[in-house]
């Protein structure tokens, strides 16, 4: 069956230090500033033996869901045109029932961390 989550944070999803978030975080992406996911963690996926062809099915997952500026909708179409591949099933799951919205794959830096405008 697809795994789903009861925590907002799935399997293999990576929290960086000093980051946080308040929303939805899918499984394997990580955490690189606050309420940012801007990668995904390939190293958690190469440890626990995950095929290269499922990494970048993820690879693949992240940017449907993180770099393209389609809506909710038109990018659930995107992963719903691959049903039936288990790992594209996983996060059908998880964007379907996510209850906060998902950690967005970009967003403003922290205050004090942007480069000084000299």
């Amino acid at each position: 069956g697809v795994q789903t989550c009861a925590l907002p944070i799935c399997r293999g999803a990576f929290v960086g230090g000093l980051c946080g978030f308040s929303l939805d975080l899918p499984p394997f992406f990580m955490v690189t500033g606050i309420n940012i996911a801007g990668s995904i963690n390939v190293v958690g996926m190469r440890r626990s033996g995950m095929k290269r062809s499922d990494i970048e099915t993820v690879k693949w997952v992240y940017k449907v869901l993180q770099r393209s500026r389609l809506p909710k909708d038109a990018k659930l179409d995107q992963l719903r045109a691959r049903a039936g591949d288990p790992v594209v099933d996983e996060y059908i799951a998880f964007v379907a029932s996510a209850k906060r919205g998902i950690v967005p794959g970009e967003g403003t830096e922290m205050r004090g961390t942007a480069p000084s405008p000299e």
